[in-house]
């Protein structure tokens, strides 16, 4: 049963990575996976220890070349999320045990052992499988990547695990404040999706004063489960291009450095060279090519914002459609760059063979050939 329990809640997080946060299948932004693990060790008796590294190794090679990464890489990747639960989960137990988030002490140590240390070694054994099994580049980058996603997956899911899993937080969950609860954590959901979904700047403060009153009304168990909804929905929306920082005004200044960012990812992460870049003394646009072609790049001006295809009409997948004799080839360099990909490399549509990745402004290009199935 544990085991099964175990499989479930890993799968379920690292397919909702894949699936709802784009994540590229070597890193994501946010892994709720690496919450489970690390919960699944901090409130089960150590004798169960390796049942669950066990299941959370094989799951994760089970999913990873589902996606389509190879054995090799696969085996990798597990050992390093399953070590990366074990560090964390040894650390904070030796400071607490068990652990109760509602004390400062306690959560201190949570977020040092569990969210930091656990998923930097976890990042460093992942990075060294990236870079060196899988010919990949960048392993500060790929390692940096790593922290922030499998941490803030730690700090969210396991936070909410051990939260509720504590006596004390669970006694100030009576009858009367359950209903409460459960409109606050409606609500501040509503809130966070509003925020994202009309991209309305006056609506930010609602979220933070809901996780206020959760706070003082339900206790921590409300606040987790309210801060959860807000990682988990503001994580979704940004990957699907509902970013309200977008709305916000921005300078001049701002939109040439979000231009340098794109013409940065397109050449780092794309493999594309800078053409040119002009006016000279205040550039505003840009031509990056490969392989003969070329892509524009404007500045991002308060007036001009990004606009993917998919973030206005759902049947328009793409921005660009590109036509490559070897996809195959070039998927496996983007691989080894670390490009963010939509779709893997497969039959993208009726008789085309490619895949599909976004920029940094979450613009989807699809490189592909025509193959009959």
């Amino acid at each position: 049963m544990i085991a099964t329990l175990v499989a479930v809640g890993y799968g379920a997080g690292s397919q909702l990575a894949f699936t709802w946060f784009n994540a590229d299948g070597d890193n994501a932004s946010f892994f709720p996976a690496a919450g489970v693990g690390l919960a699944a060790l901090v409130l089960l008796e150590r004798r169960l220890w390796p049942l669950v590294l066990a299941t959370l190794a094989v799951t994760e090679i089970g999913l990873d070349v589902y996606h389509d990464i190879d054995l090799v890489g696969a085996v990798g990747y597990a050992i390093a999320n399953a070590a990366q639960a074990f560090a964390g989960a040894v650390l904070l137990r030796r400071i607490a045990a068990p652990p109760s988030l509602a004390k400062t002490r306690d959560l201190g140590a949570f977020v040092a052992c569990g969210v930091v240390a656990g998923p930097a070694i976890g990042g460093a054994l992942g990075a060294s499988t990236f870079v060196f099994l899988q010919e990949g580049e960048s392993w500060l980058r790929f390692a940096w990547e790593w922290l922030v996603g499998d941490g803030l997956g730690a700090l969210v899911v396991a936070g909410v695990a051990l939260t509720m899993a504590d006596p004390t937080t669970r006694q100030r969950l009576t009858r009367d404040n359950t209903a409460a609860f459960g409109l606050l954590l409606l609500a501040t959901t509503a809130s966070v999706i509003g925020v994202f979904w009309l991209e309305s700047f006056s609506l930010v403060y609602l979220p933070v004063l809901l996780l206020a009153v959760a706070a003082v009304v339900t206790g921590p168990a409300g606040v987790a489960a309210c801060g959860a909804s807000i990682a988990f929905v503001g994580a979704q929306a940004t990957a699907r291009g509902h970013n309200f920082w977008d709305a916000l005004n921005v300078s001049a200044e701002i939109g040439m450095l979000y231009l340098q960012t794109s013409i940065a990812y397109y050449i780092e992460r794309l493999g594309f060279q800078l053409d040119f870049q002009d006016p000279d003394d205040d550039v505003s646009y840009g031509r990056v090519s490969r392989d003969g072609i070329g892509i524009m790049l404007k500045a991002i001006l308060p007036d001009v914002l990004p606009q993917p295809n998919h973030t206005r009409h759902e049947w328009a997948r793409w921005d660009a459609y590109i036509y490559t004799q070897d996809p195959d080839t070039l998927y496996d360099e983007l691989k080894r760059r670390g490009a963010s990909f939509v779709k893997e490399l497969s039959f993208i549509d009726q008789g085309l063979w490619g895949f599909e990745v976004t920029d940094a402004d979450k613009y989807v290009l699809a490189f592909f050939r025509i193959r009959n199935e």
